[in-house]
């Protein structure tokens, strides 16, 4: 019974490994190419320009239902943050590193928050790139970022993009972007796929938090430091700059779901758009066919007072000697008698088809001619009606240069949600 079981066991353990081996998709952790050095960040802050650490992002794409899924989370650290400070020269950003600071700073420092958004390469596959972003605003504390999973439509889910086949960075505005067939996407997927060599793009939105209030709580306190201002006592406090009230997790959240949003409208509104492209394209494409083959056939036009090609099918070959073999040891008498014997019977046959097929075939004879001819015109004439032609694919790209844009889709959702503000809703009571 131990050793039934133990085959039980071991065949379990085969199924869930082969299992896991086909699922689609894959998962790892993604950090860009130079990820010995840090990336700085830019903010809304005039007093803190940049903040900069290391990041790394917790990656996983699958198919759910026929559908792409992905998701992609982040885990920061953060370094420094560059400071403006003023050393008597001229107030510039300058570098600090956050252990440097006083412990109330590095405290409110790390109370700062970072969404990345960024380009990863398909290893293996030339020159194809997807695009993602991390979700909610997260903290330089080792927890990933919390993100709701994306499922885009498989015609945009991978960006292949040839004209550009080093510049990344073109990638991230979405007007630049020419997607993968959804055939090609789906067998990605589906063989598994490995990311690498993240590109940030400059949507990363970083916020400090409230370290701004913390510099300024500090140097109000007696702070010497080159970052603390130097106050112009003639200034009036009016004429002061004010710094932008950092955005909060929901305004994050909030422009997550409208970029998402308008990321499924702009793929909808590109598909229906190449779709009558498509369809135009082939239209052009069959009239500048159709206009050669009339070209073709007016040059090669057979002459007026044939016989229909109907009434010419049929005619069977007439008979012909063909190859006979006499047996052995048959003497030249025999082989005389075989011989008269071969030409009486082929002579009766020929004698049955010209008095069966004869006359017609003497009279479909010049349709016979006028065919061959025709076939002969037809091949060079070909060539000289030939017009330049539509190439459908060629036609379809050139076209979809015209093709809505992100803003487009942008403006199509806010012009929806107007237009459901306007419709007047008719109350409904109840009997």
């Amino acid at each position: 019974m131990k050793t039934a079981n133990k085959h039980w066991a071991w065949l379990l353990w085969g199924i869930s490994a082969l299992c896991a081996s086909a699922e689609p998709g894959g998962q790892g952790v993604l950090r860009p190419a130079n990820a010995l050095n840090d990336n700085c960040f830019k903010t809304a802050s005039a007093v803190v320009p940049e903040i900069c650490g290391k990041v790394e992002v917790r990656w996983k794409l699958s198919a759910l239902m026929g559908e792409p899924v992905g998701n992609y989370g982040l885990v920061w650290s953060l370094t420094s943050v560059r400071l403006l400070a003023d050393d008597g020269l001229g107030a510039k950003p300058r570098s600090y590193p956050v252990a440097s600071l006083p412990p109330a700073l590095a405290r409110a420092a790390r109370g700062s928050e970072l969404t990345l958004e960024g380009l990863a390469h398909i290893k293996g596959a030339k020159n194809l790139t997807l695009h993602f972003d991390t979700g909610a605003p997260t903290r330089p504390d080792g927890k990933v970022s919390f993100n709701v999973a994306g499922s885009p439509d498989w015609d945009a889910f991978l960006i292949a993009d040839t004209r550009r086949p080093q510049n990344w960075h073109s990638r991230c505005d979405a007007k630049h972007r020419i997607y993968a067939p959804a055939a090609e996407a789906k067998d990605i997927i589906r063989k598994g796929v490995v990311l690498e060599r993240l590109e940030v793009c400059p949507g990363t939105r970083a916020s400090i938090g409230n370290l701004e209030t913390a510099i300024r709580k500090h140097c109000e306190q007696g702070g010497r430091e080159a970052f603390c201002p130097r106050e112009d006592p003639g200034k009036p406090d009016s004429a002061k700059p004010k710094s932008k009230a950092p955005p909060t997790r929901t305004d994050y959240l909030e422009e997550a779901q409208d970029r998402m949003n308008t990321a499924r409208q702009h793929a909808q509104m590109t598909a229906a758009f190449r779709a009558e492209a498509q369809a135009s394209c082939e239209r052009e494409a069959n009239a500048a066919q159709n206009k050669a083959d009339a070209c073709v056939r007016k040059a090669c036009a057979m002459p007026p007072g044939l016989p229909s090609s109907a009434s010419c099918t049929g005619i069977p070959q007439r008979p012909v000697r063909g190859l006979h073999l006499t047996a052995a040891g048959c003497d030249r008498a025999c082989q005389q008698k075989a011989e008269e014997r071969i030409s009486r019977e082929l002579k009766e046959r020929q004698t049955a088809w010209d008095a069966r097929w004869g006359e017609r075939a003497r009279q479909c004879q010049p349709l016979f001619e006028a065919e061959e001819t025709a076939a002969t015109c037809r091949a060079t004439a070909a060539q000289r009606c030939a017009t330049p032609g539509v190439e459908v694919q060629s036609c379809v790209q050139k076209r979809m240069a015209n093709a809505p844009t992100q803003n487009d889709a942008a403006t199509a959702l806010r012009q929806q949600k107007q237009q459901r503000t306007k419709t007047p809703q008719r109350p409904v009571f109840l009997d």
